[in-house]
């Protein structure tokens, strides 16, 4: 595959404009002849509001909710291959001040750059490890991203048309709430959660689903009614393998209706998934 220019451009939190120190907190890219549109940012604030004590956590992450919510329409244009921005650097200015806007606010963007890439998608997952979660404590080293293994799963979706029909949807309970990036309902809600055990140590794996087990199982006393798809990224090596089938044995043990599907199954999930979109309501 021949090389593809991608532009991107850096969301930072700059908390006094006379010193103008700042913290990165998103990165927003594109490429257009590859069809990809990224956007993220910081799962938290700690790191902010350590760096500029001052900071409030409680509005910056309004603020980056706002975002993902402004970025959202971007972001389907990739999957619709429609109305795609290029990669001039006016063009991405043009979309970037549309999530957040240029004003006097401490959330401010960089000057755009650009590069070559053969995978779009792969480039914006290591750029965005470098230069926003490099230094966030505890940030676990990805050999793929969850993001990279729903994209393997989103493929299949898109070839049954059932892809558009996802939506974000947010659990509650008493003591923890979780928003689900795709997730569909008929009756109930079916919510799917993409997990990368592809990661840099065996401790790394085990303790992502020990994670997910503790979370998802403060969700048993909510009042909607749901079922758990876990979508699941296999290690790649040998060198994971045994830690990765006790993460699956752990997340068997969450107390909540669920499934697992590793990637292998990404077509049976698929049909799974088209089922119960025929009998949505």
């Amino acid at each position: 595959m021949s090389r593809a220019k991608y532009s991107a451009i850096v969301l930072r939190y700059v908390h006094d404009a006379v010193s103008a120190e700042f913290v990165n907190i998103g990165l927003l890219f594109v490429c257009s002849e590859q069809n990809v549109i990224r956007f993220s940012v910081l799962p938290r604030t700690k790191r902010v509001v350590e760096f500029f004590p001052g900071a409030k956590a409680r509005v910056i992450r309004a603020a980056l909710r706002q975002a993902t919510a402004s970025a959202k329409p971007w972001l389907n244009r990739s999957v619709q291959a429609s109305g795609l921005p290029d990669e001039r650097a006016e063009a991405l200015r043009e979309m970037a001040y549309a999530v957040v806007p240029r004003d006097d606010s401490a959330l401010q963007w960089s000057e755009v750059f650009h590069g070559l890439s053969h995978d779009a998608s792969a480039t914006f997952d290591r750029l965005f490890e470098r230069l926003v979660l490099r230094y966030e404590e505890g940030a676990i080293q990805h050999k793929r991203t969850d993001d990279q293994v729903w994209r393997t799963f989103s493929k299949v979706l898109e070839k049954r048309n059932v892809f558009g029909r996802l939506q974000e949807f947010e659990v509650s309970a008493e003591l923890e709430s979780v928003k689900f990036k795709h997730a569909l309902k008929n009756g109930k809600w079916h919510l799917m959660e993409p997990v990368s055990f592809d990661l840099a140590s065996a401790e790394s794996i085990t303790d992502k689903a020990k994670r997910l087990l503790g979370q998802m199982t403060l969700l048993k006393g909510s009042d909607t009614d749901f079922r758990l798809y876990f979508l699941v990224g296999q290690p790649e090596g040998d060198e994971g393998q045994e830690a990765y089938a006790k993460a699956l044995r752990i997340l068997g043990e969450i107390p909540c209706e669920k499934v697992i599907y590793p990637e292998s199954k990404a077509e049976e999930f698929a049909a799974d998934l088209v089922r119960v979109a025929a009998s949505a309501h």
